[in-house]
């Protein structure tokens, strides 16, 4: 499960509501919720994060790596 809502919110790029995810994968909203510290544990090891705001999630990168980010788009 954990693999599709990354997908999912790497593809959608904003934020997507947790029932909208869950009706996506065919798993319930408790089961993504459930999910979320294992997901957000599974970022940090890529650089990435997990932004929660009224029940949307969205990826972000970490701040450590702003001053890389800020110089890809740069280029």
């Amino acid at each position: 499960m954990l693999q599709k809502v990354i997908t999912l919110l790497y593809l959608s790029g904003d934020p997507i509501h947790i029932s909208v995810l869950a009706s996506l994968i065919g798993v319930t909203e408790e089961e993504v919720s459930a999910g979320i510290p294992e997901l957000k544990t599974t970022l940090s090891t890529i650089g990435l994060s997990l932004l929660e705001n009224n029940n949307e999630l969205s990826l972000v990168t970490q701040p450590v790596y702003a001053n890389l980010v800020e110089a890809f788009w740069k280029e």
